[in-house]
């Protein structure tokens, strides 16, 4: 069962039909736009169903012309005549009391009135069916052939531009496929007496990063090649045959380096390697669409660099001349595969040595890092042992009489200030220098990540020579610490029991 917009729509194409049929007009169609002039009377033109058209979004455009004397009403939703004289007097065709009462309309804007007084008068009547997409919930256009076949009244891009706007609503009605349907991935085209149909769908993820990556001209208003690729269809034939052109087309310009695109001409270049520039204003055959879908499909699978690279490389190596683009696909496909494995063999390699480097450099850092830090503490143990026994020769020496008690707490007060000498030095100096070489690895690790990944870092951070390494480190530290205490406490005593 048709819509109650579509059945409104189609209304208002008999009362637009009915009134070429008597006044001459050809029809201008494009996307969600018919466009057609007739000449008659102004009376011919009912301005009730002129109304009756406007209230369902059309427009409509009456401008009479007749003894030098042209005006324009312009009727527009909701129902709001515009009356405006373009040229010459009203007094050329009226006078008397008709004359009176049209100037007091127009000066009242009264544009309905002004109309129905000019009835008698010769006019043109522009009338414009409009659907808006958003309220119909579908697009339109009155026929097959003025969607395939835009001539200069658009182009291929345009059309699917329009079709594809953000948000995009699936569905096209053509006015004369009667009962035909077609289905693509991402819309359904289908006749008024077809019943509403549903795009057959595809993923959309893979594609739309593919068009955030490596679209950034022109390009990326354009629909993926797949949402419209015919998926099945009853008629419809020649559309099929144009979407098919289409999706061919456009599976090379989502493939393309660059890309120009303006009102006239739609031109693609490859610039990687060898330089190709290939025109699809009008459009490729339909021969080898699926391939170049494949190519397509393949290439988008993941935006990765690597990946893109082996395809322009792939074109540049297995496309002779721009004019051979579109016979291309399939190799293309198979050299850019091959290229990609030979890229990712390269790379898996340098990773894996980029890891074992990492980790050896680990070991070195732990072992050097472990080899400073016992340096330090067998320097500061020797120093605190020297000490010790230089406290304990004082006391001895006082103890024997060789030294009095005002020399000996003064020999003291210097072993005690070398201590704490040797201790500044081992925590200010020694220690975080042999800290400093553990550090600088892991930091220097974390800007490593364009060689490694977050887990290879992680893991290189958890090795046990790392962990073993600090652990000397603190073991060093408190060791020196403990050996500090044990002297200040010999030079108290000493201090103490010196007489």
């Amino acid at each position: 069962m048709a819509s109650p917009d579509l059945k409104s729509l189609r209304e208002s194409l008999e009362l637009v039909e009915e009134w070429r049929q008597r006044h001459g007009g050809a029809y201008v169609d494009r996307l969600n736009v018919s466009q057609v002039v007739m000449n008659g009377q102004a009376r011919e033109f009912e301005i009730h169903r002129l109304k009756k058209l406007v209230r369902h979004d059309h427009r409509a455009a009456i401008t009479v012309n007749s003894a030098g004397f042209v005006a324009r009403v312009a009727i527009d939703p909701p129902g709001a005549f515009t009356a405006e004289i373009l040229s010459g007097e009203l007094v050329n065709v009226f006078s008397g009391a008709p004359l009176s009462s049209i100037e007091t309309a127009y000066d009242q804007r009264r544009g309905e009135d002004f109309l129905r007084m000019c009835g008698d008068l010769q006019c043109s009547a522009e009338i414009t069916l409009r659907v808006n997409p958003q309220t119909y919930s579908f697009n339109w256009i009155r026929t097959a052939s003025s969607f395939t076949e835009p001539g200069t009244q658009g182009s291929w891009w345009d059309t699917l531009q329009g079709l594809f706007p953000s948000p995009a609503v699936p569905r096209l009605v053509v006015g004369d496929a009667g009962a035909d349907w077609l289905t693509a991935g991402g819309i359904a085209i289908y006749g008024p007496s077809a019943g509403a149909h549903a795009a057959s769908g595809y993923e959309a993820g893979p594609w739309q990063a593919y068009r955030q990556t490596w679209l950034t001209d022109d390009r990326r208003t354009l629909p993926a090649p797949v949402a419209i690729y015919p998926f099945e269809h009853q008629g419809l034939n020649t559309v099929g045959d144009f979407l098919a052109r289409a999706a061919h087309a456009l599976c090379w310009v989502w493939l393309a380096t660059s890309g120009t695109v303006s009102a006239a001409r739609f031109v693609i270049k490859f610039e990687a390697g060898a330089y190709l520039e290939k025109d699809f204003t009008q459009l490729p055959i339909g021969a080898g669409v699926e391939d170049a879908i494949a190519l397509l499909q393949w290439s988008s699978a993941s935006p990765d660099h690597m990946r893109r690279d082996a395809v322009e490389q792939a074109i540049s190596v297995a496309v002779s001349s721009a004019d051979a683009i579109t016979g291309s696909a399939r190799r293309v496909l198979n050299t850019a595969k091959r290229l990609l494995q030979l890229a990712q063999s390269g790379a898996l390699a340098e990773a894996l040595a980029s890891r074992r480097a990492a980790i050896q450099a680990a070991v070195d850092a732990a072992g050097a890092s472990s080899e400073a830090a016992r340096g330090a503490a067998r320097s500061s143990s020797d120093r605190v042992f020297a000490e010790v026994a230089a406290g304990v020769g004082i006391i001895l020496s006082n103890n024997g009489s060789l030294i009095n008690a005002v020399v000996a707490h003064w020999l003291i007060i210097v072993v005690a200030a070398l201590a704490v000498i040797t201790g500044v030095s081992a925590y200010t100096f020694e220690y975080p220098a042999a800290g400093h070489t553990l550090d600088s690895y892991v930091k220097d690790l974390d800007a490593r990540g364009d060689a490694l990944t977050d887990n290879d870092i992680r893991q290189i951070k958890d090795m046990e020579s790392l962990k073993q390494a600090r652990n000397d480190l603190t073991r060093a530290k408190i060791n020196t610490g403990i050996l500090l205490a044990g002297a200040f406490a010999v030079l108290v005593i000493g201090w103490i029991v010196v007489k």
